[in-house]
Parts: C-alpha cells; structure tokens; sequence
C-alpha cells in the first residue's frame, strides 16, 4: 500500500501548465492508502498562456479514462506497457484537433509522465523533460530518460565538446527535442519490464519546476521520517523560497512504499 502526497505552485508565472491526476487504475472508490495499485500522471504543457495548460488537462483526463475503460472489470492487467502505449495515438488525435479548430493553439505541446504501480512494481511512458526518481536508503535514482536539449548538452560536455559552463548556461538547454504535440513524437521511454520497489522506497514525480533544487537537497528534503503530503510540501516551499525570477511551474507527486 501507498502513502501519497502532492504539492502543486505557479512559481513566478503568470499562469499554471502543470496538470496531473492520482488516482485507482480499475476505478475502485477506496481510499489511496488502502490501494494495492495507482495510476499517476504529471503533465507540463507548453505553448503560450491557455494552450500549454489545455494541452497538459488532455494529457491527464485522456489518460485516466483511456485506462480506467480498459482495464474496468478485471482484477490483474497482463500486458501494463501496452496498455499505456496505446493512450497516446488518443492523447495525440484530441491534440491535434483543438490544434486545428483554434488557431491559439498552434504551439500547444506538453510533456507527459504516466505511471502504474501494481503492487510493488512500478511501470512509466515518459515524454518530455518532467522527472521521475526513485530514492532509496538515502540515494536518489533517476529513473526515465531525459528528453531536454540540456541533456545532449551535457553528454557533450561530459565528451569534452563542450565546457560545463558552455552546456549550463547555453540559452536552449530548456527546449523539448520530444514531446506530445499534433505531430509525431521522437521519442518515447516505455520500459518493458518495470522496477521493482521496496518498503520504505520513495518514488518522486515532478515537472521540471523542482530543477531549482540539486539533489542534494531534494534527498535531505525525502530523508526526513515525515507523511507524503508533508515531503511533497516541502519540497514546493523550498523552491518559493528561494524566490527565483522566471521560476517555472511546479508539481510534485511523493509515494511512500508502506507495505
């Protein structure tokens, strides 16, 4: 069973392009701490005021009611990165249509993290640059790829083709090279096997808003023996706080693997 929390802030924006959804994949009224299985998703929609959040909403609502349809009625789901895989031709087609009958949304892109937790295994698709981290015995461990031009940048940089400081403030470290959008997506992180968690393991989704914290920080936020929601507030004050200009929205998902 999971212990579940979540923080959500604006940041130094004017508007919110985060969405994201928690909830039972087989669409049992039951409260989350007596869940064996959780369907969790983070969205960051991008493309100017209104679009990017509209494009993030399609991504979690269509999501959930792709899975929940699906998997209605049966108790075990024998093929899970299937079934998240086939979410996206839906994602992309509703995309695409607001694409098309209102021209405001013609950049309306978003990244998509979605996550099942069967138990104690753990099955994602990943689009995009948001994070999913697993932190176990005071480690933390990226677990999706990272889809952001600032991490080709730092694969040169580590090549010796370009100097740390040339990748950590070149001006387009923060562009996509995938996302969700009306067009074909370059690229897709969908695990066939999943990972499979521990007790006492805390699993950390976010969008790219909690890059305002090292690591460093985020684990001595995660260490501390405090309930879910307790973490993923803290995590979201300790960003506010450090009152940066242009702070980008963000969201945070904290499970705790109980038993």
């Amino acid at each position: 069973m999971f212990d579940v929390g979540k923080s959500i802030i604006k940041g130094d924006r004017d508007y919110q392009d985060d969405n994201y959804f928690i909830n039972d994949p087989y669409g049992k009224d039951t409260a989350l701490t007596k869940l064996h299985s959780l369907l969790l998703c983070i969205a960051d929609g991008v493309g100017g005021e209104a679009a990017g959040s509209v494009a993030s909403r399609i991504v979690c609502r269509t999501s959930i009611n792709s899975v929940q349809k699906k998997v209605k009625g049966q108790t075990v789901v024998e093929d899970i990165p299937g079934l998240l895989k086939n979410v996206l031709p839906k994602i992309q087609s509703r995309i695409k249509h607001k694409i098309e009958v209102n021209a405001a949304y013609k950049r309306m892109a978003t990244t998509m993290l979605l996550c099942f937790l069967e138990c104690n295994h753990l099955y994602w698709l990943s689009i995009g640059d948001s994070r999913l981290m697993l932190f176990r015995n005071g480690k933390i461990r990226p677990l999706n790829a990272d889809h952001s031009y600032g991490m080709h940048l730092d694969r040169l940089a580590a090549k010796g083709e370009l100097t740390l400081e040339q990748a950590a403030n070149h001006p387009e470290r923060h562009y996509l090279m995938s996302y969700v959008g009306g067009g074909e997506i370059s690229a897709v992180d969908l695990p066939s096997d999943p990972i499979e968690l521990q007790m006492n393991d805390i699993l950390l989704l976010a969008t790219d808003g909690v890059n305002s914290l090292s690591d460093d920080e985020i684990k001595n936020i995660l260490k501390a023996p405090a309930e879910a929601q307790t973490l993923a507030e803290e995590l979201t004050l300790s960003i506010s706080k450090k009152d940066i200009n242009h702070q980008d929205n963000t969201t945070v998902i904290v499970v705790k693997m109980t038993n």
